[in-house]
């Protein structure tokens, strides 16, 4: 799948990190997309998919929207209902850089214009450590960050 073939209601791209924090990016802010083979689980009555790749490539126009630090933050980054401050990248630019600081990326969801979860879509984890996926690799590149998830389906 590639950033081309989503539905024109998909706005929003959110990357869910382990502890449920999350960021949503305005699907403007992409340079790429590329998943690769998705397969379909389920739990009880409920279905959810997984892909065995995930490449994202974000634009930044300024280096400063990557300076994300976590203990100078009033706020988690959408841990949960009611937090008073944004979790998108459009109105908070800088959170972009916890995308390159974390690697405890779990999933990724389609949203629409409204943020709500259109599709989410797991991504591979080794689970050798709580909050840790070492299958997670972010590289900062001028002007573009890219994060790229790959392995085994579990």
């Amino acid at each position: 799948m590639q950033l081309t073939d989503l539905s024109n209601e998909v706005k929003y791209i959110g990357f869910l990190f382990e502890n449920l924090e999350s960021i949503d990016v305005p699907i403007g802010k992409f340079h790429g997309l590329t998943i690769g083979q998705i397969k379909d689980f389920a739990i009880e009555d409920d279905t959810y998919f997984m892909t065995d790749y995930l490449s994202a490539e974000i634009n930044y126009n300024e280096f400063s929207e990557l300076r994300y630090i976590e203990a100078e933050e009033e706020y988690l980054l959408g841990m949960f209902a009611g937090n008073p401050v944004s979790n998108c990248v459009d109105d908070r630019p800088h959170i972009l850089g916890a995308l390159i600081q974390r690697d405890d990326l779990v999933a990724v969801e389609f949203l629409d214009h409204e943020k709500e979860i259109i599709k989410s879509i797991y991504t591979p984890d080794t689970e050798d450590e709580a909050y840790k996926n070492t299958s997670v690799r972010s590289v900062v590149e001028e002007g573009f960050v890219r994060v790229t998830v790959s392995g085994e389906f579990a």
